[in-house]
Formats: structure tokens, C-alpha cells, sequence
């Protein structure tokens, strides 16, 4: 191998490593500007675009980098929706909420209590006792 070979084998070795950390310096910018919940992917698809028409990204880059929001926009959403169910959960396990059953028993009672006032109505009427 000559020389020249040699500076621009090194040369493509510390071009991929750049490339890498560039890529990675990426990731984490998407990281902190995401944060930990979901976003668009169109969104980050409009940025990658934007890079890769500057020349700051290479297309196989952009596409690495979405792959990788992808995963992380599902697994956000995933993790918002589970944190939303848990917090109204517990928000509701603080309130007297009746069961199905004691509405059914509740119902029943006002029906018979309506039977009951009905009847002493009719029996007021009709002037008789009602005990």
C-alpha cells in the first residue's frame, strides 16, 4: 500500500468516525429536544430533510436517525399513555365512585320509596290510614 493510500485510508477511517460521532451528536440533540414524549415524526422527517439538504447529513444518515425516532417516538407514546392511565387511576381511586351494583341497589330503593310515597298519596286521598 503507498503513501497515499495509506493517508487516505486514514482519512476515511477518521471521516467514518466524525461521521459516527456527528450521528450521535445528532441522536442526542433529537433526545433533548424531544425529551421524553412523543413527537411527530413528520417533524423529524422535516428536519432531517432540512440537514440533509444543507449537506450536514447524508441521506443514509437522515434515515438511520429516523429509524432511530421512530423507535423512540413509539416507545415515548407507549410510556405517555401508561403514565396518563396510572395518573387518572390513582386520581380516581381517590373519589367515592359507586359500583355498578350500588347504583342497582340505590335504583331499587327509589323505586320502592316512590311505591311507598305513592301509595300514601292515594291513601291521603281517599282519606283511609295509611299505616
Amino acid at each position: 500500500m503507498s503513501t497515499d493510500q495509506k493517508k487516505n485510508s486514514k482519512k476515511k477511517k477518521a471521516t467514518g468516525k466524525s461521521d459516527k460521532a456527528f450521528l450521535g451528536r445528532i441522536r442526542e440533540a433529537w433526545k433533548l429536544s424531544v425529551g421524553e414524549y412523543a413527537v411527530e415524526e413528520g417533524e423529524t422527517r422535516t428536519l432531517l430533510g432540512r440537514l440533509e439538504a444543507l449537506g450536514t447529513v447524508t441521506k443514509e444518515d437522515a434515515k438511520q436517525v429516523l429509524n432511530y425516532a421512530k423507535k423512540n417516538i413509539e416507545k415515548n407514546r407507549l410510556e405517555l399513555e401508561k403514565r396518563v392511565e396510572e395518573s387518572v387511576k390513582n386520581a380516581t381511586s381517590r373519589l367515592i365512585i359507586p359500583t355498578d351494583d350500588e347504583i342497582r341497589d340505590l335504583r331499587k330503593r327509589i323505586i320502592a320509596a316512590e311505591k311507598r310515597i305513592i301509595a300514601l298519596e292515594e291513601s291521603e286521598r281517599e282519606g283511609g290510614d295509611v299505616s
